[in-house]
């Protein structure tokens, strides 16, 4: 996947971060050996997160974040499954689930950051939260980025 993001320092510890990405959605159906499948899945994110310095002297290279705030999710399901057999009798006929859902989550978490030079630092972010109006927990985690600061 892609992730962009923008974000605004407005004191020597607080920020507010804009983020975006999107990935392809692993579904699990490619480890069903028996079937003939195509997958178009894909998950996209809006986040609007908090982002609180927790290290006391922020001129130190490695930093640590506290990071809060809501996200939109959009999940397109799209997968075929061709020649699916209901059961031994029914004959063989493509199968298309296609399903979209948007729904909003709470998420909060820790990042990690270090500086390479005054600009340019790496950062990693894992936040974890809760789904509404579902009912479970989502997770969200950047990978490993490079954020410049100008």
């Amino acid at each position: 996947g892609i992730a962009l993001g923008y974000e605004k320092q407005l004191s020597q510890k607080f920020s507010l971060q804009v983020a975006f990405s999107t990935a392809k959605l692993i579904t699990g159906i490619k480890s069903r050996f028996d079937l003939i499948t195509t997958d178009k899945s894909k998950i996209s994110q809006f986040g609007l997160y908090s982002r609180y310095t927790l290290t006391k002297n922020t001129d130190k290279k490695l930093q640590f974040q506290w990071l809060a705030g809501p996200e939109l999710v959009y999940v397109k399901k799209d997968v075929l499954v061709e020649e699916y057999m209901i059961d031994e009798s029914s004959s063989p006929e493509n199968y298309r689930q296609d399903v979209s859902i948007v729904e909003g989550a709470i998420v909060t978490g820790l990042g990690i950051s270090y500086k390479l030079t005054n600009s340019l630092s790496l950062f990693s972010d894992g936040m974890i939260g809760i789904s509404l109006p579902g009912k479970g927990l989502k997770s969200t985690n950047s990978g490993l980025g490079l954020k410049y600061s100008w």
